[in-house]
């Protein structure tokens, strides 16, 4: 009874990856089948832990999918942060600069007195 009850907890496992429909749908059961197993091998559940590894890995892979879609359809957001303007002392973005109406070359100008 105990393992028809796990299996059929592992098929709807499978079931919801497989209609993720968003990054963060497959993340989340990444993240939650990566603590399953964590559990399962404190609590010495051989089968539990691998079971659970094979659903981290499917959800990575459908992760991938979603984003290699992602990334053909309307492309990936710009990686890390904006680039710093100004000196090291003062750095400064160039959005916030921008919001602030600074123009570039009145940026440094206080350093010429």
């Amino acid at each position: 009874m105990i393992t028809a009850n796990i299996l059929v907890k592992y098929d709807a496992a499978c079931k919801a990856i497989a209609i993720a429909k968003s990054a963060d749908e497959a993340k989340d059961i990444h993240d939650r089948a990566d603590a399953m197993r964590i559990y399962a091998r404190q609590s010495k559940n051989r089968q539990g832990e691998i079971d659970m590894a094979e659903i981290r890995m499917r959800a990575e892979r459908r992760l991938g999918e979603l984003i290699t879609a992602q990334k053909e359809t309307v492309g990936l957001a710009p990686a890390g942060r904006p680039r710093k303007i100004g000196s090291d002392e003062e750095p400064i973005s160039r959005k916030a600069r921008d919001s602030y109406g600074i123009k570039l070359f009145l940026k440094n100008f206080h350093k010429k007195f």
